[in-house]
């Protein structure tokens, strides 16, 4: 009997770590966890919350860029492929970094749009209306290494079922084509 005492405690203490494990849990991310980090090294990142929703582009393909006939162009496909966010800027707002451009200052013929594609057949664009704002604030514009990143913005009210799309804590960081 006194032999099978002392390996009582023995097996309690080995068990303890085991069973304290079961209670720890990591506490799921925020939506706003769930983004990016704000970078600026070309990274190929891209994400948002869309209403409230975070919205990650999942691959260096989903982040095309370029800067070409007179206008910058970001797009970030986001929400595994379900939908896609444009930004564009005309040359002539481009100033040196940081700048930031305003959505309801500029009619969608010159300037600034943004605008959403989804596949349930929604699509939208800012059109310098009171009802579709938001800006964009480019961080960095490096032609030397082609690099282009930033934080976006924007309300956009579409007509009919769609409703409107409130875009939030958007950011991307990507390499683009001269």
């Amino acid at each position: 009997m006194r032999c099978s005492i002392p390996f009582a405690p023995i097996f309690w203490l080995l068990l303890l770590p085991a069973l304290s494990d079961c209670e720890k849990s990591t506490p799921p991310k925020t939506e706003l966890e769930k983004l990016p980090p704000i970078t600026s090294t070309g990274r190929f990142t891209f994400g948002c919350l869309v209403n409230g929703e975070a919205k990650v582009a999942g691959n260096t393909l989903d982040v095309p860029a370029s800067y070409q006939f007179g206008m910058l162009q970001i797009t970030g496909v986001v929400g595994e492929g379900t939908m896609a966010i444009h930004l564009y800027i005309d040359d002539t707002l481009i100033k040196p970094v940081p700048f930031t451009v305003t959505f309801d200052s500029f009619p969608h013929t010159h300037g600034v749009i943004s605008y959403i594609t989804d596949r349930g057949g929604c699509y939208g664009r800012t059109d310098g209306s009171s009802e579709n704002t938001g800006s964009i604030t480019i961080t960095r514009f490096d032609h030397s290494n082609l690099i282009v990143s930033g934080i976006f913005n924007f309300e956009l009210k579409l007509p009919g079922s769609c409703g409107s799309f409130t875009i939030t804590e958007g950011r991307f960081d990507t390499q683009f084509t001269p």
